[in-house]
């Protein structure tokens, strides 16, 4: 390796094929994240009963958790789209 280039998809460098990470994918990760543990603290049986769980500190409900959920999903699939495909 050359002197001062660190690998493909380091901190430093980027993401892969040598373009930037972008932050849509992070946030995106993050939100899908919460929601799957929301939704695993709810369950699908709090959709119809209203039932919600602290979540950090932040009272969640099922239907919020799904959304929470969702929303990161699509910012993942955003961020992972390549211009012009």
């Amino acid at each position: 390796m050359a002197e001062g280039m660190g690998p493909v998809g380091s901190a430093s460098g980027g993401g892969a094929g040598g373009c930037a990470p972008r932050p849509g994918g992070r946030t995106g990760i993050t939100l899908a994240l919460l929601g799957v543990l929301g939704l695993s603290l709810t369950g699908f049986g709090g959709l119809l009963t209203g039932h919600s769980a602290i979540l950090i500190a932040v009272p969640v409900t099922a239907p919020a958790a799904v959304a929470l959920a969702l929303a990161g999903w699509l910012l993942v699939e955003r961020a992972g789209r390549r211009p012009g495909a």
